[in-house]
């Protein structure tokens, strides 16, 4: 152990350390993670982590660790080299903006409940300002419902029970939702947001113009190959769908925009009783895709 790293632990006399091996110093829970990156690192690989150990005089600390092997003069396993450095601020910094995310979060899921409830109060007994007050309760509750599902970044979240909260609002007796064909998967947190913002969106668009205003049934359906996750909203409505031009669409063309950013793609199609919506998800956050909007003639 040099100089720096004494002065790191805070070990005064480093006799009372010396030859005690190096992993004891650490939590428990965090010994056991150093002594399988002993196996990783004898075979050339380099381990990186990050835990908590408190110094020598008890004072906590958090630690960016590098274990990598070191050879002796024949080219043999001589040892392990291991390089620690304090990131305790840094780390507070992180934890107070996972707990100040974790507090939005909560404030934005009353602030859905709050806009749902005014909307609700400002549309009684006004056909008119009920028109646009039922479409827009349905998406923010659609929205809060969609947050309910998960709550931290690290989470990862069932698409199933991601799209039965999403849609759960929209869902009407005229309208037959089939969600059998979704895979049985998960996508992290980040990828939940985006999907709930673009499928509350096609719902909304559908509540006006398709089959959840006409009745008919919707299908979501997709498949899980290689990374790539491949989403597809089909609906067929009872009803003829005048507008298959929608590029001017503001809402298709923000979820649009906002599948591209994420690295992912989304492609409409248009048919005279409803819109396809495919959906791509690269799991890398690759280069943006080509969004596409098609009309079919039959």
């Amino acid at each position: 152990m040099n100089p720096n790293g004494r002065c790191a632990m805070e070990i005064d006399d480093f006799a009372t350390v010396k030859g005690k091996r190096w992993s004891s110093f650490w939590p428990i829970e965090t010994a056991d993670k150093i002594e399988a990156a002993y196996d990783q690192a004898k075979f050339g690989e380099a381990v990186q982590f990050r835990a908590f150990c408190p110094t020598a005089k008890g004072n906590p600390r958090w630690w960016d660790v590098s274990i990598s092997t070191v050879l002796d003069t024949n080219g043999s396993h001589g040892g392990f080299l291991a390089i620690s450095r304090d990131v305790t601020e840094n780390q507070m910094i992180l934890d107070d903006a996972i707990v100040t995310t974790e507090y939005l979060r909560h404030q934005l899921s009353n602030t859905y409940a709050t806009v749902c409830a005014t909307l609700r109060q400002y549309s009684v007994g006004n056909p008119v300002r009920s028109d646009f007050a039922e479409p827009m309760i349905k998406l923010f509750s659609a929205m809060g419902r969609a947050k309910e599902a998960f709550m931290l970044e690290s989470k990862s979240c069932n698409i199933q029970d991601l799209i039965n909260a999403v849609t759960a609002p929209f869902r009407q007796d005229v309208v037959r939702l089939d969600l059998t064909g979704l895979p049985d998967t998960s996508v992290s947190a980040h990828w939940a947001n985006t999907l709930s913002l673009v499928l509350a969106e096609l719902a909304l668009n559908s509540s006006k113009h398709g089959a959840l205003e006409y009745g008919g049934k919707i299908l979501i359906f997709g498949h899980w190959v290689e990374g790539v996750l491949s989403l597809t909203w089909s609906e067929t409505s009872r009803g003829h769908v005048d507008m298959t031009e929608r590029d001017s669409g503001h809402g298709l063309r923000l979820i649009s925009r906002l599948m591209v950013m994420q690295g992912g793609a989304i492609e409409y199609v248009w048919k005279p009783n409803g819109l396809d919506a495919k959906l791509t998800l690269k799991a890398d956050f690759g280069a943006p895709m080509v969004t596409r909007s098609i009309k079919a003639t039959a």
